[in-house]
């Protein structure tokens, strides 16, 4: 096949693809009208329309919303947990002498390591040591999966 050719064919499949891709009906929510959930101040989940005017974070399904809410909380106490047990500690995230440690999630499984480079999560989920990491994962081990994602 000379070059030529080979162009027309790879030309001939973008040309299909471009196609396909038109043809592909794209759903954007929310959209006006559309019934959507919310998380209320209360942390309430409650049903909404919505209108030209709607400025909240919404979703598609209760359960979505719900879920939303279960990680904030899970993060907020999982938060308190940290900043407690680090006892005034706090990462330097620049300090490439010093190490810090996390949790990760590998194929499903909650590891702790530490990082002298620190910037794989938020700077609130770092602990000073090793056997502070492993009291909270021993105790606490549903909020660091709530946290981390199933």
């Amino acid at each position: 096949m000379t070059k030529e050719q080979r162009i027309e064919a790879i030309e001939k499949e973008l040309a299909i693809l471009k196609q396909e891709c038109r043809e592909e009906e794209f759903e954007f929510f929310p959209q006006e009208g559309d019934k959507a959930y919310y998380i209320n101040s209360l942390g309430m989940i409650e049903e909404t329309t919505i209108s030209k005017t709607h400025h909240r974070i919404v979703y598609k399904t209760g359960r979505e919303a719900a879920r939303a809410r279960d990680i904030d909380i899970a993060k907020d106490k999982l938060r308190q947990i940290i900043e407690w047990k680090n006892n005034g500690w706090k990462p330097d995230l620049e300090d490439e002498e010093i190490s810090k440690y996390c949790f990760y999630k590998y194929r499903n499984n909650i590891n702790i390591d530490h990082f002298y480079i620190a910037k794989h999560q938020p700077s609130w989920l770092y602990m000073k040591d090793k056997q502070t990491a492993e009291w909270i994962l021993d105790n606490y081990r549903d909020l660091v999966e709530t946290v981390l994602g199933e």
